[in-house]
């Protein structure tokens, strides 16, 4: 099985859409988002319904709690589920930041996730181009601070 691991999406449509599809030309057999859906970009409603329409499973991160927590996102509230059990390797530990999508920090602009692939036991790192001047555009044209928008062309 191969997985694709999505993280900090941060309502960027244009990266998200970009992810999806690079993501399909992997053959992975299923989606996973970390979470942290919205925030700072300016289609939090967008990416939250196609998150919901192609990940298998979402993580709800600490922005996706602030915006579940102080009101309803449009009558429809975010849900939690703690997992159980999860079943690892028993030899090795193993801790992956599987970068951001939206909002990537790390002086690289274009969008980030991993790849899984079970019966190899391999991660695959990817970076995705988008359209980063729309993603900017419609930051600025939502009346968002300029930041959110500049720092997308900086990746940082």
């Amino acid at each position: 099985m191969k997985y694709a691991i999505l993280g900090d999406i941060h309502a960027n449509l244009e990266a998200l859409t970009a992810v999806l599809a690079h993501a399909d030309g992997q053959g992975v057999d299923a989606r996973y988002s970390l979470g942290d859906v919205v925030g700072y970009g300016a289609d939090p409603v967008a990416c939250l319904e196609l998150v919901r329409e192609t990940c298998d499973a979402v993580v709800k991160g600490n922005h996706d709690d602030m915006a579940a927590n102080n009101e309803e996102l449009h009558g429809e509230k975010v849900v939690t589920h703690m997992l159980e059990t999860l079943d690892l390797e028993s030899h090795a530990r193993y801790l992956i930041n599987a970068g951001s999508v939206g909002q990537p920090r790390d002086l690289d602009p274009r969008a980030a996730y991993v790849v899984y692939d079970t019966k190899t036991r391999r991660i695959e790192m990817h970076r995705v181009p988008y359209d980063i001047h729309t993603a900017a555009d419609k930051i600025r044209a939502a009346g968002l601070p300029d930041p959110l928008a500049s720092r997308l062309t900086a990746g940082r």
